[in-house]
């Protein structure tokens, strides 16, 4: 049983003061002696301070403190709160809040953190401006470490831009003291929040919010499991990810008043995603205070939050345990094991090293215990243990996080494809051991194994984590082979490398504790187009808000299907993504471009490439445009284009909505022209779900003089979804005497300029003269058609100022021909089509577009032939 320590009182003296923020001066740090904060403490201590050393800054997915914030530790577990007047990576501009949240782990061990922002929360708009950070207690008395946060409510500024009002959620003149009190040992931190009223009455919803990474966390709510129940009461909710061994929580300090708010809260979960936990609504008179109690957590697993959190509230309990094993008895680490109270699941332990668990759980009812070993699905060739890259990070953070990338760590135990078994208190919980299924390619090279169970699916319930795509097990190997552990049984294995490559399909039968080999040596070249790139220019990882990937995971998906250049455009942050790329050692065969998806919800998302992050400027550098709302959609790109001059604009997913529909786009009419731009460079033209609609917007385009590069992509928030290495662009690159020696973004960037691109959901098109061409007189247009034996290509249509001409039968090896000619400028656009469907994968018809090529009869410039846009 784990020891459990009931939370100490507060302690009132003044310490010391940390740091405040002025109108003066925005951010103020004392000259009191520092804290230790780095060495490791015991049982009995605690401490609280300002950083000063940054050894004691998790490192990890949501990395983003600095020195100067400010660290409550223990033995256990290590918090850091963002300093007043510090500008963050994520979507709030408040210091005050939790930045950064890990248990302190073994050396050796890669850190982790799964925070973007923790902070108390007002009902869904207002979130408090720290303006005074004091440390009441550093610890050093033996007692509890405390800090006090001071401030003011301020406007949650980008949720009155998604609703396109600023003045939404004006200031209430409320003071909100915050007090964050840390015991020795234990994994949570009471969190007390005081509200005082000015002159004015106030009704409010007071609560607390938690960013973190949907996907590439679950969450775990007591009573319901991994998926919580909208609108449904909670007095707990958890986020986890058990492969990296890391949980953090939310819990009230009175199971009769809390629950999650209702309504506008969904559009704000799905917009920043959030897990929330609220107190209902109170009122406010004039001068007066409410103030409510809580508790934040972190640990290695829930179990471990909710033992403490029991025992912090003075509930009845009873400690169940089990011995997690395999037929030889011998224990086995890392698995999950729930504790079900008449039949609701209430908590989740991870068996340690010697397959042990234990948990509290309430007094009475009956309870069954789960012990899950079937693990993430999600298995990559990685050294043992390696983190993941710390993209906003402070520098030596990061560099950290990317040797455990280069070189491994300690690994935190995970079980993978041990199967399920049940068992009451005391009882051993029996698993069988996985058989290992070993996928090998032709070279040293990367590439994906997909592995699918023959009859039934797998098992995707509240107990167990996401099963992707009903898939057993995706793989990854970065040069050449993977080895994946997986239940006994028989499996359909689909094994690919991108739309340049045949594919590999068998069906295996996996044993327990055998070795089945799947040789891929069939996986081979099916063209080569060396002046060729396939490019997606929308795919997102984490830090995006709803990335459900990490960064890492994110490379190998890309590598592994033929991706050759990666456009990092997550959701308003600017990443560098070529230091993990390199340490994975792929940066031969995936090269970065940065890029932003900038994400006005009422004018349309668009990406801007190539952008330079910076990973210690506020969101890495990218324009925070919610709080400098244009009247105008053109107003709002001319201030885009005064932050990141020399950028290209690609409009993204135009009917999903996209600037296109937002601005009421028919053929030939513009209804709202205040939410129309011209200005941009690109279009996706496929991206899922649209692409007849985004070929009919294409042509009326550039029929009225606007003639952007065409693109595909995927706009993939995890590992297969849209088919990352099918959907894309393919660009053609062209090394001249004026790019030899120049970046690669801007290499791309030139090709993207010049119109020379392909949209596609899997084969090459390819033009003689190439796409984006402006002709000065009548030619004879060369056509091929590039895929694999399994992307089936049928015919060519050449439109001609948008009207259809007659298809063409074309196949992979012969080429077709079209005259291009007209008395007056004219613009052809060469499509790709099928009937037949690609398999195994894809499962549509092979599609694709070139960039429209211009004739200009009289070498003055070419005209549309429709003119203007109507308004």
């Amino acid at each position: 049983m784990r020891p459990l320590t009931r939370l100490a009182p507060l302690l009132p003296a003044l310490v010391a003061v940390a740091c405040h923020r002025t109108d003066a001066d925005d951010d103020d740090t004392d000259t009191t002696p520092a804290i230790d904060l780095v060495t490791p403490l015991g049982p009995t201590q605690a401490r609280a301070g300002v950083i000063t050393d940054p050894a004691i800054l998790p490192g990890g997915l949501g990395g983003e403190g600095r020195p100067g914030d400010v660290a409550l530790v223990n033995d256990s577990v290590r918090f850091v709160i963002q300093a007043a007047g510090r500008d963050s990576g994520g979507l709030v501009p408040y210091g005050g809040g939790v930045l950064d949240a890990d248990v302190v782990r073994p050396d050796g061990t890669a850190d982790e953190d799964l925070v973007v922002d923790w902070m108390p929360a007002l009902d869904l708009g207002w979130l408090p401006d720290a303006t005074a950070i004091t440390v009441v207690a550093d610890g050093t008395d033996g007692g509890d470490a405390i800090v006090e946060v001071t401030g003011q409510d301020a406007s949650f500024a980008y949720m009155g831009a998604i609703l396109e009002n600023r003045g939404a959620y004006p200031p209430r003149g409320l003071t909100l003291v915050t007090r964050y009190t840390l015991p020795p040992h234990s994994p949570l931190m009471t969190v007390t929040t005081t509200i005082t009223a000015s002159a004015e009455a106030v009704e409010l919803r007071p609560g607390d919010v938690l960013q973190s990474f949907p996907g590439v966390t679950s969450s775990w709510v007591p009573g319901v499991g991994r998926t919580a129940v909208p609108g449904a009461a909670e007095d707990a909710v958890m986020v986890v990810h058990d492969e990296l061994g890391l949980a953090l929580g939310l819990f009230a300090d009175d199971a009769d008043g809390s629950s999650t708010p209702e309504g506008s809260l969904d559009l704000l979960n799905f917009v920043v995603a959030l897990t929330s936990l609220y107190e209902p609504e109170t009122s406010l008179a004039p001068g007066a205070t409410v103030s409510w109690t809580r508790y934040w957590g972190v640990a290695r697993d829930p179990a471990a939050l909710t033992d403490a959190w029991l025992a912090a509230t003075g509930a009845a309990t009873r400690t169940v345990t089990a011995h997690v094993v395999d037929p030889d008895g011998h224990g086995v680490a890392g698995v999950r094991v729930t504790a079900l109270v008449d039949g609701r699941p209430f908590t989740l332990d991870l068996s340690d090293a010697d397959g042990q668990v234990a948990m509290d759980v309430p007094a009475t009812g009956t309870v069954r215990l789960v012990a899950d070993g079937a693990g993430s699905r999600l298995v990559d060739d990685l050294p043992p243990g390696a983190g993941d890259v710390a993209s906003l990070a402070e520098a030596s953070r990061r560099e950290a996080s990317l040797a455990t990338v280069r070189d491994g760590a300690t690994p935190v135990p995970h079980a993978r494809g041990w199967g399920r078994a049940e068992g009451g208190d005391g009882d051993d919980l029996v698993l069988t051991p996985p058989g290992t299924l070993t996928v090998t390619i032709p070279d040293a090279a990367a590439f994906q194994v997909r592995v699918r169970a023959v009859g039934e699916p797998p098992v995707d319930d509240v107990l167990g984590l996401p099963v992707p795509h009903d898939l057993t097990c995706l793989g990854h190997g970065r040069a050449g082979r993977v080895d994946l552990p997986v239940e006994p049984g028989t499996y359909d294995v689909t094994v690919w490398r991108g739309t340049v490559f045949e594919v590999h399909t068998e069906q295996v039968t996996v044993t327990s504790g055998a070795t089945t080999t799947v040789d891929a040596r069939d996986v081979l070249p099916a063209f080569n187009a060396p002046d060729w790139l396939r490019v997606d220019t929308h795919v997102h990882a984490v830090p995006s808000f709803d990335g459900k990937l990490s960064p890492t995971d994110r490379a190998l998906s890309l590598a592994g299907t033929g991706v050759q250049v990666w456009f990092a455009s997550e959701h308003d942050v600017a990443v560098d993504r070529a230091p993990g790329v390199a340490a994975l050692g792929l940066d031969e065969v995936l090269h970065t471009v940065g890029s932003v998806e900038v994400t006005p919800w009422v004018r349309g998302h668009v990406n801007i490439f190539p952008n330079q992050a910076d990973p210690d400027a506020r969101a890495g550098g990218a324009w925070p445009w919610w709080e400098e709302l244009g009247t105008t959609t053109t107003e709002q790109f001319e201030r885009l284009l005064a932050h990141h001059p020399g950028v290209m604009v690609q409009v993204n997913h135009p009917f999903s909505p996209g600037m296109p529909q937002l601005a009421g786009w028919s053929p030939g009419h513009i209804d709202h022209p205040d939410l129309w731009w011209d200005g941009f460079d690109a279009l996706e033209v496929i991206v899922p779900g649209m692409t007849p609609r985004g070929l009919e917007l294409y042509l009326d385009l550039v029929n009225h003089g606007i003639t952007p590069a065409v693109t595909g992509s995927t706009d993939s928030h995890d590992h297969i979804t849209n088919d990352p290495g099918l959907l894309g662009t393919w660009a053609q690159v062209h090394e001249t005497s004026d790019t030899i020696g120049h970046p690669f973004d801007e290499l791309v960037a030139a090709a993207f300029a010049a119109r020379r691109t392909v949209a596609t959901n899997g084969p090459l098109l390819q033009l003689d003269p190439p796409p984006g061409t402006t002709l000065t007189a009548p030619t004879t247009l060369t056509v091929r058609a590039h895929a694999p034996s399994w992307m089936p290509v049928e015919r060519v249509v050449l439109y001609t100022n948008g009207v259809r001409g007659t298809p063409v039968p074309i196949d992979r090896l012969t080429p077709v021909t079209f005259d291009l000619d007209g008395d007056t400028d004219t613009a052809f656009v060469v499509v790709l089509e099928a009937d037949t469907p690609m398999r195994p994968l894809g499962g549509r018809p092979a599609w694709a577009v070139a960039s429209a090529l211009l004739l200009d009869v009289d070498g003055d410039g070419w005209d549309a032939p429709l003119g203007p846009y109507e308004e």
